[in-house]
Parts: C-alpha cells; structure tokens; sequence
C-alpha cells in the first residue's frame, strides 16, 4: 500500500480495533499510526505482521506497508 492506500487502511484498522477492543489513545479522535498498529499486532498474538520497507529510486526514497501472515509462535514473517 501506498500513500492513499495507507491511509484508508490505518482509519479502517482504527475503526475495526475500537470496535472489538478498548481504545489505544487518548485522542479519540486520532487514526493509529504504523507504530501503533503494529504494537496492537504484536499485543493481541495476532498471526499477522505490517512491514514497511523503504525504497530508493534516484532521489526518491518510498515506504509501502505490506500486510504479511505472522506465525507469532516461530516469529516467521510469510508474504502471500
């Protein structure tokens, strides 16, 4: 995912987590970041990793995030 894509999946991955579970920030009004999101990952065992690498093109340097199925039991990242 890029920018659009990023920010439509951080307010989405918002909605869905303070739905199911307490809130994670005080600002209620505030879309969780990729720090958060992961961290939120991580607390709840969730089998699913969000890994943000960077990308340099002359000049330019990308971050995408890609969502990844996470055996948080062996720590093994597995793209689909």
């Amino acid at each position: 995912m890029f920018d659009d894509g990023q920010k439509a999946f951080s307010e989405e991955f918002t909605k869905l987590h303070d739905t199911a579970f307490s809130r994670k920030d005080p600002n209620k009004g505030r879309v969780y970041g990729l720090s958060k999101m992961k961290k939120i990952l991580e607390e709840y065992n969730m089998n699913y990793a969000i890994e943000a690498p960077r990308e340099t093109s002359g000049d330019k340097k990308t971050t995408y995030w890609k969502v990844v199925k996470f055996n948080r039991e062996s720590d093994e990242s597995k793209s689909e």
